[in-house]
């Protein structure tokens, strides 16, 4: 979670579920009890919201001896007994390569149709092949500007060309509705694809590179939130609902586990679950 000693920081956002922090060593934030773990983030036993605390952004914040403090309005929060998860899908046991992977990506598109809105990137799911459900789902203004530019980031990734990758990473970072735009949730889960598959595959390691080139470049054209997920991110952490997805998807479970997994995910914020699964299956397929 966070490392012995003091550190300190702000509040950088304040929602019913959710604190973001900006601190000395990135993003951190606090979560109550029902929200999935992600990286970097301590779930609390409360329920919220934290507006009711007093919280606000630029409030000062310090972390010392398993306490979080709010010296502004006294508030001081118990971090003692916090859940403690490890988040890397490295340390996934079992990954590997299914038979029939494009079939298993059907779950992944049906969630998507299931508990998803035509808003964001996931009508690049049904467009594709003229699918099911194109109609619900018609392209926007998002899609139409960043599909070209999906499109040179996916050859970039298939020739290897980490420049190239990184460039076209950052000219999607940033664009769509949401806390953190769509095309950097697209981007988060286009990487956890691309790591997972690496993962099953061994080999690990060229694929990090690429993906921390590719975050690197992202970040500076997003917001200090979505920069945050997307750094963590490019290491091979993902919250714990992320984690579900791509354990199912890369396994021989029961197609059921994939696809509740992935209904999960596609309920995340408005466009976010769907924006990230309509990541998953493209960088699934390259």
């Amino acid at each position: 979670m966070l490392d012995k000693g003091f550190l300190s920081g702000r509040v950088l956002s304040v929602f019913d579920h959710a604190v973001n922090l900006e601190t000395s060593v990135g993003l951190v934030s606090l979560i109550t009890a029902d929200r999935a773990l992600y990286p970097d983030s301590i779930r609390l036993s409360i329920r919220g919201p934290f507006s009711a605390c007093g919280l606000l952004p630029g409030i000062q914040v310090e972390f010392a001896d398993n306490h979080c403090f709010f010296p502004q309005i006294s508030l001081i929060i118990d971090l003692q007994d916090v859940p403690t998860k490890d988040l890397s899908i490295f340390h996934v046991p079992g990954l590997i390569v299914p038979d029939g992977l494009d079939k298993r990506l059907a779950y992944i598109i049906e969630a998507t149709a299931q508990r998803g809105t035509a808003e964001g990137l996931a009508p690049l799911l049904f467009s594709v092949g003229r699918r099911p459900d194109q109609d619900r789902f018609p392209s926007n203004c998002y899609t139409s500007f960043l599909w070209p530019r999906f499109e040179t980031l996916f050859t970039a990734v298939r020739s290897g060309d980490l420049d190239e990758a990184a460039a076209a990473a950052a000219r999607t970072a940033g664009c769509g509705p949401g806390l953190t735009p769509s095309s950097d949730d697209f981007l988060t889960g286009f990487i956890a694809a691309l790591l997972t598959r690496a993962a099953a595959d061994n080999r690990i390691q060229p694929v990090l590179t690429l993906t921390r080139r590719m975050a690197d470049a992202a970040r500076p054209k997003t917001n200090a939130i979505s920069g945050g997920f997307l750094a963590q991110s490019a290491q091979g952490f993902f919250s714990e609902d992320v984690l579900a997805v791509m354990t199912a998807l890369f396994s021989e479970s029961d197609p059921q586990a994939l696809l509740n997994a992935a209904c999960e995910v596609a309920c995340f914020g408005e466009t976010s679950g769907t924006d990230i699964l309509t990541g998953i299956y493209f960088g699934t397929k390259i």
